[in-house]
């Protein structure tokens, strides 16, 4: 990863998943990640059929980080819009590529996306409650806590639910 030249932070380069064969063909790379016994605990993450239908979803939008757009990817992000409300379905960052801002800049580059659109209000979000690095993202990026699932997961865990006011209200 590019250091930015102006605050010498690190810059994670993000693109839109566009579902090429080459693009398909990582994210089957990345379900075979995501399946290993110590990448998820006990959750089960979506089979590939099922994210390549999402993604050719009305609404869907998807972003990858990754050096360039042809190198592999370093995390994902995958997000489902209505007209008014967006809803963050899932990002995953490999354990090798954590604490290194992947996770901030997809976000960064799926709330950009939101914000060009006038219409979108909300943002939101589930997360697990045991999940504090999520959790202190999500704070820091502006959203707010405004719910509890209980027993959302599959293993019984509960879910925090996050939202975000995408444009300040009008004076």
């Amino acid at each position: 990863m590019a250091r930015d030249p102006a605050d010498g932070k690190l810059s994670v380069p993000v693109f839109p998943i566009r579902r090429t064969e080459a693009e398909v063909l990582e994210l089957r790379r990345y379900c075979a990640i995501w399946s290993a016994p110590d990448a998820r605990g006990s959750e089960k993450f979506w089979a590939i059929s099922d994210i390549v239908n999402t993604l050719g979803m009305p609404g869907s939008l998807a972003f990858f980080a990754a050096e360039t757009a042809t190198a592999p990817w370093q995390g994902v992000l995958f997000a489902d819009c209505s007209a008014f409300t967006c809803d963050l379905l899932y990002v995953f960052v490999p354990r090798e590529h954590r604490r290194a801002g992947v996770a901030k800049a997809l976000l960064e580059a799926l709330l950009e996306t939101l914000r060009a659109v006038p219409a979108m209000e909300t943002m939101m979000l589930e997360v697990r409650a045991s999940n504090l690095g999520a959790q202190a993202l999500y704070e820091n990026l502006g959203l707010s806590r405004v719910g509890r699932r209980q027993r959302y997961y599959a293993d019984g865990e509960d879910a925090f639910v996050y939202k975000l006011e995408l444009h300040d209200e009008a004076p």
